[in-house]
């Protein structure tokens, strides 16, 4: 903290303030004199500045021949009488040489910043067209006559919402059950306690009381459901790319079928060494399987068109992501093998798009945002995917 002025130094302040009231202004020279009040706040700043620290400590400073704080130096008429003085700068308006400089002009006060522009705003989107209730708009860049049609779909339906894994159970709810469309499974004929039927499994004639009986545990066919991938995980390397939870392929199955379902290709089954309400798993019929005699899993005949759609739709949506594991009995990569197309193909034409399928793909496009086309447009499966060369253009379907 500074000390406050001693006496014998404002006695000091107020004699110079006096002396330079009468004293005779100078009469320019180098540079412009000052008014008497502009030297008098001058000395006074400058002898309060020496008084804390900057005063000359020499004793023999003669004021007659040189400037020295706090006192007045010889006489002048003009700044050029001072020149040359030790320590002197300038004549003062009180006709002495000083050794106060005069305070320059303050300087202008700096311009306000200029106020940030606020940052661009984009404008709102407008909404997007809403796929899920206005299908001719959702496919209205479609040109099915060109060639590239799969490419054309690949582009329409890529891109859609991801879903969690723990979501899909609850999407079930919307998706696989319906207040008017009676599923494609004979098992789920009459609405539940809810009004709703109940969630159909495509692999057994259960129809399952949606999240009371989800899976959990079981040792036993009917104990509970799970998420059924159609198109095996292991099929692309079990990574949690969006087909994880692509509801295009997934369903509500039962778990200890499932588990038997495990990830062998569909197939029709001649021999099978496991079956339960329609499903069997064995060595598949060479004949009506195109070739393929290892073993496979054959699901009920009401949902073979399901399945067949669901996978032209994951061969179209991922079979343009590039990706190249694995290479199975049924697929490479993305890409579904001569003999399983040949297969769908039957599947498809003997079991055509029904009403709850249709609204299912709808339900599915409210959860993700993108349609199945071969659900809207079935008959865009023949323009994209052909049989096997040699294969019977009659379709096997027993």
């Amino acid at each position: 903290m500074r000390s406050a002025m001693s006496p014998t130094l404002l006695l000091l302040v107020a004699a110079m303030v006096q002396s330079a009231a009468g004293a005779e202004p100078c009469h320019g020279g180098h540079g412009e004199c000052p008014t008497q009040e502009e030297d008098q706040v001058a000395v006074l700043q400058h002898t309060v500045s020496n008084h804390h620290g900057t005063v000359d400590a020499r004793g023999d400073c003669d004021p007659a021949t040189m400037c020295c704080p706090s006192k007045r130096g010889p006489a002048c008429k003009s700044n050029a009488d001072c020149v040359g003085l030790h320590g002197c700068v300038r004549c003062a308006g009180s006709g002495a040489c000083t050794d106060v400089p005069l305070p320059g002009p303050s300087p202008p006060p700096s311009p306000p910043s200029p106020r940030p522009s606020p940052p661009p705003t984009s404008p709102t989107p407008p909404p997007a067209t809403a796929p899920c209730s206005d299908t001719s708009a959702y496919y209205a860049a479609v040109d099915a006559s060109q060639s590239d049609l799969k490419q054309q779909l690949y582009n329409l339906i890529k891109g859609h919402k991801v879903a969690s894994y723990g979501e899909i159970w609850g999407a079930f709810d919307s998706t696989d059950t319906s207040e008017s469309v009676i599923p494609d499974s004979g098992g789920c004929t009459q609405p539940g306690a809810d009004g709703d039927h109940d969630l159909p499994d495509i692999y057994s004639n259960k129809c399952w009381e949606e999240f009371s009986e989800q899976c959990g545990q079981y040792s036993q066919e009917g104990d509970c459901y799970n998420r059924e991938h159609s198109w095996p995980k292991s099929w692309w390397g079990g990574d949690k790319i969006p087909a994880y939870t692509d509801l295009h392929h997934l369903y509500p199955t039962d778990g200890k079928v499932n588990s038997k379902r495990s990830n062998y290709p569909f197939c029709k089954v001649a021999t099978a060494s496991y079956h339960y309400e329609g499903s069997k798993l064995g060595s598949c019929d060479a004949v009506a399987s195109y070739g393929f005699s290892g073993t496979g899993f054959e699901l009920k005949d009401e949902w073979k068109g399901n399945i067949a759609r669901s996978y032209f739709y994951m061969a179209t949506r991922y079979g343009g992501d590039g990706y190249t594991c694995c290479d199975k009995e049924a697929v490479s990569g993305f890409d579904i093998k001569p003999w399983q197309v040949s297969l769908l193909l039957d599947w498809h034409a003997a079991d055509p798009v029904s009403d709850w399928e249709r609204e299912r793909n709808s339900d599915i496009c409210a959860h993700q945002l993108n349609r199945n086309p071969f659900v809207d447009h079935p008959e865009w499966v023949a323009k994209i995917f052909k049989k096997a060369e040699g294969a019977s253009k009659t379709p096997v379907f027993r």
